[in-house]
């Protein structure tokens, strides 16, 4: 796998050995920051359930600010650790590696906000608990954007859906905050 445009092109990304997480492809990553490419500079990103940590890489490559992962498997935070060293990331990024829920408490809890949140949990996992929380973490004039299975729609509440994409069976929903005028 490797970084796909900006300053970090085509630089290599181990990823994690094992079924336990599932790379986003390169099609759909690369889709994905084309249609962000006015909104990632200088953006804060959160991206749950990081894996290899290829979303918030990407997003740093391409000009983000600031980038926080979050993973619980082992295996997987090293890997994201060791590409965040290999590529010189660590100033710019945090990693925590605890499962979700605790992480969404712990940013809360410290105010956190970001411009843009990344989330592709396991296709298996319910996630509707998390959304109210996510929601408070994001910006008024951010978006949130959810990898998912095709056919398993969701909308968080207090949330608009703004965009669909589809690529194969997986799926990208692009949310921002309602206003409280809707």
């Amino acid at each position: 796998m490797r970084v796909l445009a900006g300053t970090l092109k085509n630089r290599e990304l181990k990823t994690p050995k094992g079924d336990k997480t599932r790379p986003t492809s390169a099609k759909v990553r690369g889709s994905l920051f084309d249609i962000l490419q006015g909104e990632i500079q200088e953006a804060t990103f959160l991206d749950l359930f990081a894996g290899s940590g290829a979303m918030g890489i990407e997003a740093l490559s391409r000009g983000a600010n600031s980038a926080t992962f979050v993973e619980k498997e082992r295996g997987a935070a090293k890997v994201l650790r060791s590409n965040l060293e290999n590529l010189s990331l660590t100033e710019k990024s945090t990693l925590i590696q605890t499962d979700v829920t605790a992480a969404l408490k712990r940013l809360k809890s410290k105010r956190d906000t970001f411009d843009i949140i990344y989330i592709d949990p396991p296709y298996s996992l319910p996630i509707t608990t998390l959304l109210e929380t996510i929601s408070t973490l994001l910006t008024p004039s951010g978006v949130l954007i959810i990898e998912q299975r095709k056919g398993s729609e969701i909308t968080p509440a207090h949330m608009t859906l703004t965009s669909k994409r589809a690529y194969g069976d997986t799926l990208l929903l692009f949310f921002s905050k309602r206003s409280s005028l809707d």
